[in-house]
């Protein structure tokens, strides 16, 4: 699929999202700090200060959340979001602060960034989406600077409900038939509730048609053609339920059977890529 299909498919979608609240508001401080807390793992220290760029920032949320803690911050998509797309990211009136929007661009291609410009790249549930995953990473790597991270959170595609359309096993819903009997059944996602089951339907198969989930062991293949690549344990890493689980069961002495099972029942995993530095001549 290239960028102008996957933009029609993302129009089509518009009206169905759930309203969101008013901006600025606490949707960028999880990802920061959840990103922040991940390079610290890798790194072993605090990455203080430096410039970040968010791949998929949407409106800007943790672009925002950055910025307040001290970061030379930038974010890239491939919509205006934070100005005349707005309506395709589910609200019906964003307030992106203006120095907020100065910071943000949209790129269809290459990066509109020199080479070697920033100490870390993160993306939030993003990757999913992207169709031409090789040209994406490359062009995150060139930006980055050698030694540094990009950190992405997407959803598992092993996991046992797909993270879009909210139906259980994410291969089968590639299927319309499958997705179209899950809505007769009468399943609804959160944006899909008072439809019936033609337009819940509808609804999913969009919802759908803009992902585009690799094996993780191609996504690997791909990002280490870069540098080191690596899937972390995302919930030692994570705060959510299934990670506060996790600990309990460690506790219990079931910490063997913890992470495979609880795995499963995860949305996310984070992908992090450390670019290769600079050899020596």
């Amino acid at each position: 699929m290239n960028n102008a299909e996957y933009i029609d498919r993302a129009r089509r979608l518009e009206g169905m999202a759930k309203k969101a609240p008013a901006y600025p508001d606490s949707h960028g401080e999880e990802p920061a700090r959840f990103f922040l807390r991940v390079h610290e793992h890798v790194i072993g220290q605090p990455l203080q200060g430096g410039t970040v760029l968010d791949f998929g920032c949407g409106v800007g949320h943790s672009v925002y959340s950055f910025l307040k803690r001290g970061f030379d911050a930038f974010g890239v998509d491939i919509l205006e979001f934070w100005g005349k797309d707005v309506s395709l990211y589910g609200s019906e009136a964003w307030d992106t602060p203006a120095q907020v929007k100065a910071r943000l661009r949209v790129t269809r291609d290459k990066l509109p960034f020199a080479d070697e410009s920033f100490d870390l790249v993160v993306s939030d549930q993003v990757l999913e989406h992207v169709f031409d995953l090789p040209t994406a990473l490359s062009e995150i790597a060139r930006v980055l600077k050698p030694g540094a991270l990009a950190i992405h959170r997407f959803p598992n595609p092993n996991g046992l409900v797909e993270a879009h359309t909210g139906v259980p096993f994410v291969w089968l819903n590639r299927y319309q038939w499958y997705l179209k009997l899950w809505a007769l059944l009468g399943w609804r996602n959160s944006r899909q509730r008072g439809m019936n089951w033609r337009d819940a339907a509808a609804s999913s198969i969009a919802t759908f048609g803009t992902t585009h989930y690799l094996p993780n062991r191609e996504v690997l293949r791909i990002a280490r053609i870069h540098g080191d690549a690596w899937f972390a344990e995302y919930l030692s890493l994570s705060e959510g339920r299934a990670a506060k689980l996790q600990q309990k069961m460690k506790g219990a002495g079931l910490g063997w059977i913890s992470y495979p099972l609880l795995s499963c029942f995860s949305h996310s995993q984070v992908l992090v890529i450390r670019k290769r530095p600079v050899q020596a001549v």
